[in-house]
């Protein structure tokens, strides 16, 4: 009798060991948005604290450090911030210009494919790349850029708590 009450016990440890852990990753999953700044602010801090110490070893005041080190962590992401600015902007204003030599490379090729007797309609092509599939696509990276904004800001006031 004492062999099916450890079986039963054993059974039910299995059990709540798999709805924890079931449940600690869907926590991760839901808090995926807030985790990585976290993360990123974390990483930061641990690479921004050994010149902080230099500089408090060298006679430098805290916040003086500090303000040296986040000013260069600022500049750092707005360096970054202005490439993938104007990174988005060079491809919205080549867009056309990439559209004509994709026409050009798609008549070449239905050229070669009629001389195999392979027919290939280019109006479904050009239809799939229409001018407001291009929208959706800047809007899209308009949006992935807000939200690394945002996720820059809030690793950059963790990593000011972290190190104060």
């Amino acid at each position: 009798m004492n062999t099916t009450t450890e079986n039963i016990s054993s059974l039910t440890k299995t059990l709540i060991a798999g709805a924890a852990l079931v449940i600690i990753i869907g926590g991760v999953k839901s808090a995926s948005s807030l985790l990585s700044p976290l993360l990123m602010a974390i990483f930061i801090s641990i690479v921004c604290t050994p010149p902080l110490f230099m500089m408090q070893k060298r006679g430098v005041p805290t916040i003086i450090a500090l303000i040296v080190i986040l000013g260069f962590v600022g500049l750092c992401g707005v360096a970054v911030f202005s490439l993938i600015t104007s990174s988005i902007d060079q491809f919205s204003q080549s867009h056309e210009r990439y559209r004509g030599n994709l026409a050009l490379l798609y008549t070449q090729f239905s050229g070669i494919l009629a001389q195999l007797g392979i027919p290939l309609n280019l109006d479904i092509v050009f239809e799939k790349i229409n001018p407001n599939s291009f929208l959706k696509l800047f809007n899209y990276l308009l949006n992935a850029l807000s939200k690394l904004v945002a996720d820059g800001m809030i690793a950059f006031l963790t990593v000011l708590f972290i190190l104060t």
